[in-house]
């Protein structure tokens, strides 16, 4: 029989802010059983722009410490929700660099636009942005079970490591 493993939970702190359609997140949080880390940091910035009544285009980056794994969506009035992006963290032999490193050192440029019905809510499909303009059509369907299936880290499986209550 397997002991209870060390566990504990962060009790992350947040800002956010939305003005002139743009969209800054940052949540930060102490890790509970490292007590030397810096404190887990990651950052969002977005800009919402209307190319059309029926197309938006969603653009920005996002950074971070590079620990622990990462998510971030975005969800319409109906309760759609896209995922912008999803990180999985290092393996367990990288970890003791990320977690005394006090820097962002993970920086991805987002750019997405998703076609919009007639009340302003997801219709289902979308485009990624590519390099020199190019965009790729999708599903968001497609999009979220390619990120959801994405493991918490390259040396666990999912459900592998998750806290117990």
């Amino acid at each position: 029989m397997e002991g209870k493993r060390n566990s504990a939970f962060a009790k992350p702190s947040g800002k956010e802010s939305f003005k002139n359609n743009n969209l800054i997140q940052q949540v930060v949080g102490s890790d509970p059983l490292v007590s030397v880390a810096p404190d887990i940091d990651w950052k969002i910035e977005l800009k919402f722009t209307v190319v059309t009544p029926t197309l938006l285009e969603v653009a920005g980056n996002v950074k971070g410490k590079a620990f622990p794994a990462y998510e971030s969506f975005i969800q319409d009035e109906a309760g759609m929700k896209v995922f912008l992006h999803t990180y999985s963290a290092p393996d367990r032999l990288q970890l003791g660099k990320e977690l005394l490193n006090p820097s962002y050192d993970y920086r991805r440029s987002l750019s997405f636009r998703f076609e919009l019905d007639a009340k302003g809510n997801f219709t289902g499909k979308m485009w990624l942005g590519g390099e020199e303009g190019a965009w790729n059509e999708t599903t968001i369907s497609a999009w979220n079970k390619l990120n959801f299936d994405k493991k918490p880290a390259p040396d666990l499986e999912r459900g592998e490591g998750e806290g117990e209550n």
